[in-house]
């Protein structure tokens, strides 16, 4: 296995990590969300499934936490991506 296939490679003052994407703007780090165009589906938990409600409310919650932990100028992009 080459552990070189996913080496990620920053560009423009910003480097993805995760789901994260940091962006380096006048000596200071900026968070934003990253989803990954070949591997993001779009997918998530099906509300109809047999899951406890618990799961179902916790993947909203952790949206709007990426959300919310990201820069403010990106939080409207952020919002209408999630929906």
């Amino acid at each position: 296995m080459n552990i070189f296939n996913s080496l990620e490679i920053g560009n423009d003052n910003s480097l993805n990590f995760l789901d994260v994407s940091l962006i380096v703007d006048e000596h200071r780090i900026i968070f934003d969300t990253y989803k990954k165009k070949l591997t993001f589906s779009e997918r998530y938990l099906n509300f109809h499934s047999q899951h406890p409600v618990c799961h179902k409310r916790g993947i909203i919650f952790s949206l709007f936490d990426k959300i919310s932990l990201s820069h403010p100028k990106s939080h409207f992009k952020n919002i209408t991506d999630m929906i």
